[in-house]
């Protein structure tokens, strides 16, 4: 075989034209096959909550615009104001301390709950993107809307009888939005989250947009409720219990671990609480004497007389002061106390020009006194009388005092008494004195002061406090010239913030007859007072700087 042969073939195949091949498929077409997740729909819906609860929130804030859209809880917020309204009535109008304490405890629950159940969702329209929000916490739950996704609306209602036969019903409206596969992606009531209600789900339904659905009842079955557990509902609702269980548990822990300290340190003569001073006891004089007291001098079987002049009540831990342990005190409620220390009705230092009261009020609004009994009564704070007197207002722009001198006099000024306290601050802060005659029409201003005679809290109309000013002994406004045959006196001052409000307070007042500035200050102890230094048969106790526990003549 020549080598010819092969060039001739060669020569033939290059004259031949090439092979087109086609375009289409030259066997028939076979299935491909599926992946697997296209076989096992709960996957696929598992696959998606995992990828949606993996959003970045955060970038999602940087890159996109966002529209927020709030479902506050109104029922509870009304309740709040209701709850908050009654906490300022108990402590302006009534001046409960208990009443206000417990009330801001429950308010501080309930705004502590409405925070933490408030519910809030995020709508990043250009991703079809919701977050939901509950509280202040993280997002619980993210949805990424697909336009095969539907939502179902139903109702339950339930009916319940109580011991009595009285019947109640309630309805919880329901929701649950599905994939294309009828699995559930999320599911609550109103607008979920715990904000229930029709209007709120109602709104809910307009938000996401949804083809919906609705069914008779709950009676549903989901293939994905049988294979998968929803991760996300699962972390919500467990961050939801501990949130509002922390909430709730915190503070009532440590109310019921002050009730039960309390419980087991009380002491036998505590049985009165604050309210109890104890005195003596029948059960051994070094128990007594740690108590603070001593042993019951009238011994066993016998009511002792306390310090302050009264019977002694029991005041032992088991309400039985005659079985040999026995404790005795006595009681000093607020106004009692006061009134046996300071409040009498027997003249406890001298006064030339007797006075009566004609009217007090607040010059503002004439707004009404606030203070509780002793506190409130003047006339025990005159006259020769010593008594924490005190005016007291939620705001006031000054304060009015007008007296008539039961025999019109000649007068030298005006004496305020004011004793220190340890407990709450007390004074006057600017102080103006005006007299009247029984042929005058108007008011002569005889006395002005813009001091501030005792102490305050946060604000005072004046400040400073003048050089010469003591407590625990008489100031005395002294007018210029004695002012002849005066028939009324007037006194103004501003405010000083004293007890937590607008205030003027003081311990004794009394008008000056001519001549009294030429003799000390007395206390009237025994004898009788004919209204004249001079004339006077009693003996007169010099009054320094007394103890304030020891207000009385020695």
């Amino acid at each position: 075989m020549s080598n010819n042969f092969w060039d001739v073939k060669l020569e033939e195949a290059e004259k031949k034209p090439p092979v087109k091949r086609s375009i289409f498929p030259q066997e028939p077409l076979q299935p491909k096959e599926p992946k697997e997740a296209e076989l096992n729909p709960t996957m696929e819906t598992s696959n998606r909550l995992i990828e949606m609860e993996n959003i970045d929130v955060t970038k999602l804030d940087e890159d996109y615009s966002k529209t927020s859209h709030h479902f506050p809880n109104i029922p509870l917020i009304i309740a709040d104001v209701v709850v908050m309204l009654a906490m300022f009535y108990f402590i302006e109008v009534e001046q409960n301390m208990l009443y206000f304490v417990v009330l801001g405890f429950i308010s501080s629950i309930m705004v502590l709950f409405f925070v933490a159940t408030h519910v809030r969702i995020d709508h990043y329209e250009t991703k079809g993107i919701y977050v939901w929000y509950r509280g202040v916490f993280a997002p619980f739950f993210i949805y990424q809307k697909q336009h095969t996704d539907t939502v179902d609306s139903w109702q339950d209602t339930t009916t319940s009888t109580d011991s009595e036969g009285n019947s109640s019903t309630s309805t919880e409206y329901r929701f649950i939005i599905q994939d294309k596969y009828g699995n559930e992606l999320f599911s609550g009531q109103g607008a979920g989250a715990g904000s229930k209600g029709l209007r709120n789900r109602n709104r809910l339904f307009q938000i996401l947009g949804l083809p919906q659905k609705s069914r008779n009842s709950s009676d549903f079955h989901s293939s994905f409720d049988d294979q998968a557990e929803d991760p996300i509902g699962s972390k919500f609702n467990s961050g939801l219990i501990v949130n509002i269980g922390g909430f709730l548990i915190i503070p009532l822990l440590f109310f019921g671990f002050v009730f039960v300290a309390e419980m087991f340190t009380e002491d036998d003569w505590n049985h009165y609480g604050e309210e109890a001073e104890f005195y003596c006891s029948n059960d051994g004089e070094e128990y007594a004497y740690d108590m603070g007291g001593i042993s019951c001098p009238e011994g066993y079987g016998v009511v002792p007389m306390c310090p302050n002049g009264e019977p002694c009540v029991c005041i032992d831990v088991d309400e039985d002061c005659f079985d040999g342990d026995d404790d005795w005190g006595y009681l000093y409620y607020a106004q009692d106390y006061y009134y046996d220390r300071y409040c009498s009705d027997f003249v406890s230092y001298p006064v030339t020009t007797p006075i009566e009261i004609v009217s007090v009020k607040e010059t503002g609004n004439n707004q009404p006194n606030l203070a509780e009994y002793p506190f409130n009564e003047l006339s025990y704070a005159i006259n020769g009388g010593v008594c924490d007197y005190e005016y007291y207002t939620g705001e006031a722009l000054g304060f009015e005092f007008s007296f008539n001198l039961v025999n019109p006099s000649d007068i030298d000024g005006v004496s305020i008494l004011l004793i220190e306290e340890e407990w709450f601050t007390s004074g006057y802060s600017g102080i103006e004195i005006f007299t009247m005659s029984d042929n005058d029409t108007e008011w002569t201003k005889q006395y002005s002061s813009d001091k501030m005679f005792g102490s305050y809290e946060r604000y005072a109309t004046y400040e400073e406090q003048p050089i010469d000013f003591g407590q625990n002994m008489w100031f005395r406004h002294a007018f210029n010239d004695t002012v002849a045959n005066v028939s009324q006196v007037k006194i103004v001052t501003g405010v000083a913030d004293q007890n937590g409000g607008a205030s003027v307070s003081f311990t004794g007042l009394r008008v000056d007859g001519a001549g009294d500035y030429a003799y000390p200050d007395f206390f009237l102890c025994n004898g009788e007072w004919d209204g004249q230094f001079e004339n006077s048969t009693s003996r007169l106790d010099f009054f320094e700087a007394i103890d304030t526990y020891m207000l009385s003549c020695v």
